[in-house]
């Protein structure tokens, strides 16, 4: 339940009616909303319920109230199983269209997301998620090669908890408007990720894992200079030197080459898939040590550990799918403030997974989140 953005929800009314006075003015009471803890509590629990159900209009169903009736159904549902007053639907209704977490919230998050972890394990994933989204905005990105090709691009780093689930740690929406001087380099990036694998590291031994995308020399000296181990792929041109001796040795599909680099214990494995999708593939890491003796036969080192690793977060955007709010959300701020929570509510549901183990891998999102609702709902008549 500490995952929970209650505190943050209290940050961001602070916020908002900073920044406009009327930002919750409500002409239904004509007047501004007085808000409380109670209220914010209320407010999450319905804003999960909704979530929990999916019920979404569709080509067989347009229902153009969807939103009313979600909200409506949620109410009464709560009315049902709690003796306390529900809020009217309009204020809730208000609160759902205007609420809003942005950018300015992501570092809190991720602050917090860490503080629940202990130590950390073997690795840490790092990867990004185009979320999908048509409009325009600083963060819509184009992307041909992704398969929605547009979308929010948000910067993401994964932990794989005890139970083989996925744990978001941190996540950083990319600012596209580089014209301006904004956007942040995959340095930058890659700087971040190693400061929260030097912060949490089980004794040194954290690997940091990222595809090709991320790691350049400025990326590589950072890591360094953290002293932070890492298994990246690599682009061929970013470290052409090391690449084009590597591919000296290999010619043809199938065959594989390990140069190692004695004075930084870096080693370069490349590996020439058969697969024309992946062709030459490039691993640079420090994470090895070299030894004496024979290395088992069918293991690649550098890439094959790659590929077990990096795989975190694909798991983690996977279970995105069929969990996000159900409605159509009228802004990229919107959208985004989506993922944050479908992200949140996600690390709620497989930190309680690993906890309690057992069946509840099998307990679905749709009835974890309702007596996820239920639970804050009845936190209120118990206070």
């Amino acid at each position: 339940m500490t995952l929970l953005p209650i505190e943050a929800l209290e940050k961001v009314v602070q916020r908002m009616v900073e920044e406009d006075v009327n930002a919750f003015y409500s002409p239904s009471i004509r007047g501004h909303i007085e808000f409380t803890h109670e209220l914010l509590v209320q407010y999450l629990a319905v804003y999960i319920h909704i979530q929990a159900l999916q019920n979404h209009p569709s080509e067989s169903d347009p229902n153009h109230n969807a939103l009313r009736d979600n909200i409506k159904e949620a109410l009464g549902h709560f009315a049902e199983v709690s003796d306390k007053p529900v809020p009217g639907l309009s204020r809730i209704e208000l609160l759902l269209n205007r609420l809003c977490f942005t950018t300015e919230d992501e570092n809190d998050f991720n602050e917090r997301f860490l503080n629940c972890i202990r130590v950390l394990g073997q690795w840490l994933a790092g990867d990004e998620k185009l979320f999908k989204y048509l409009g325009r905005g600083a963060n819509t990105r184009l992307v041909p090669h992704k398969p929605g090709k547009i979308g929010l691009w948000i910067y993401e780093l994964c932990a794989q908890l005890a139970s083989g689930l996925p744990f978001l740690l941190y996540f950083k929406a990319h600012i596209q408007e580089t014209w301006r001087g904004e956007g942040y380099p995959v340095s930058q990036i890659m700087a971040e990720w190693g400061e929260i694998v030097k912060k949490k590291s089980n004794e040194g031994k954290t690997v940091l894992v990222a595809d090709s995308y991320y790691l350049d020399e400025a990326g590589r000296a950072a890591l360094k200079e953290l002293e932070v181990p890492y298994i990246c792929a690599v682009q061929a041109k970013r470290f052409h030197i090391l690449t084009n001796q590597a591919k000296k040795h290999v010619s043809k599909a199938g065959e594989s080459i390990f140069l190692w680099n004695k004075k930084e214990h870096e080693l370069l494995a490349h590996y020439y898939s058969p697969e024309p999708k992946i062709g030459r593939k490039f691993v640079l890491s420090n994470a090895y040590k070299k030894e004496e003796g024979t290395t088992r036969a069918n293991y690649l080192p550098g890439c094959d550990d790659f590929a077990i690793m990096f795989s975190t977060c694909d798991h983690f955007n996977r279970s995105l799918v069929d969990h996000t709010w159900p409605h159509r959300c009228s802004s990229g701020t919107r959208r985004l403030h989506d993922f944050y929570m479908t992200s949140i509510l996600l690390n709620v549901m497989n930190v309680w997974r690993t906890v309690q183990g057992g069946d509840s891998m099998d307990v679905s999102w749709k009835d974890f989140m309702v007596g996820l609702a239920d639970e804050l709902w009845a936190d209120i008549d118990a206070n």
